[in-house]
């Protein structure tokens, strides 16, 4: 207990959004107990730092890269990585393709956040976030020192932990799905997770599995891709043998950005690959390939309910939109 207030520590996450037991937030919006598990931006871990461009594998040195490609059968994944199944694909933002979505609190989900979604465990939970300056309350204000938190009361030994939803339980793991929306000092919910006072301060990304993912506390913009990793001479500083990138981190203007972060040149593509993800014919597409009560999105993303899909970009001015969704300068045949 901390002074007249009742407050009960430690609070059961850290007020960058993190569980207290993982308190630092990674580049790619992933909550860790110690910096040095953080992965490079191109998704090698400290021990392995070079990303090969041939098979996407991560290697100790640059020399230890093998020179072939994906063999027969096998994806590339969005970090370039070869594998047997989809499934075993992770986004590019290091969560798996089946829960894309890097949400505000470290963890992945299928669902970005929504007012109908509250309490889905599927979705992303509401997570209030503090500045620096500040610490987190229980009831989710943000204040200059803990003796400013409003009051609460004590949880017993039996249940000595105090949840987001003020109940009390044995441990944080034994929380329940809090179905609490954003507190009216912050009352916009961001498909993250995050509650911020304006819809302008939400964090974005080109697709939900980008490298920035949507629980980093950034947007797009301030990326540095200057030191885009092209020739394997600073193989952490990001993607491998990429090329220069457009504000959708693509090797080329006419790519599109998928669900899972890939790179592909035509939404068609995005849209197999998510239905391979999901256990469906390729060929079912934007029809049925998310499943039963489920909406494919232009990119591959799969939604339900009054989710919205991410926004298509304009294609440039005297381009003209295809069928399959890539953007040409001459008049599509197909």
């Amino acid at each position: 207990v901390h002074g007249s207030s009742g407050i009960n520590f430690p609070l059961p996450r850290a007020k960058n959004g993190c569980p207290t037991a993982k308190p630092i937030r990674c580049s790619n919006g992933e909550c860790t107990d110690n910096s040095v598990n953080c992965k490079y931006a191109n998704g090698c871990p400290r021990t392995a730092p070079y990303r090969c461009p041939a098979d996407g594998s991560c290697q100790a040195t640059s020399s230890a890269c093998p020179s072939k490609a994906c063999n027969s059968g096998y994806y590339r994944c969005a970090d370039t990585t070869c594998v047997s199944h989809p499934l075993l694909c992770a986004s590019l933002n290091g969560c798996n393709v089946t829960t894309p979505i890097r949400c505000a609190n470290g963890e992945c989900r299928k669902y970005p956040a929504s007012p109908a979604m509250l309490g889905n465990p599927d979705a992303c939970p509401t997570i209030v976030t503090c500045p620096d300056s500040q610490i987190l309350c229980y009831d989710g204000s943000c204040v200059s020192s803990a003796f400013l938190c409003p009051a609460s009361e004590v949880c017993p030994s039996s249940a000595p932990v105090k949840c987001p939803d003020m109940s009390c339980a044995t441990t944080v793991g034994n929380c329940s799905i809090s179905k609490a929306g954003c507190p009216p000092s912050l009352p916009i919910l961001c498909e993250s997770g995050v509650c911020k006072s304006n819809p302008l301060e939400c964090p974005r990304a080109p697709s939900w599995g980008s490298l920035t993912g949507l629980g980093t506390m950034s947007q797009p913009s301030s990326i540095n891709t200057t030191n885009i990793n092209t020739n394997n001479s600073d193989p952490t500083s990001g993607r491998a043998a990429v090329g220069s990138l457009n504000p959708s981190r693509c090797a080329s203007l006419n790519q599109i950005e998928c669900f899972d972060g890939s790179c592909r040149d035509t939404y068609s593509e995005c849209q197999t690959f998510s239905a391979l993800v999901n256990g469906r014919n390729p060929a079912e597409g934007s029809t049925y390939g998310c499943g039963p009560d489920k909406t494919m999105c232009a990119n591959g993303a799969c939604i339900i309910g009054d989710l919205s899909c991410p926004l298509v970009p304009a294609c440039p001015t005297g381009t003209y939109r295809c069928e399959d969704g890539r953007c040409s300068t001459s008049l599509c045949l197909t």
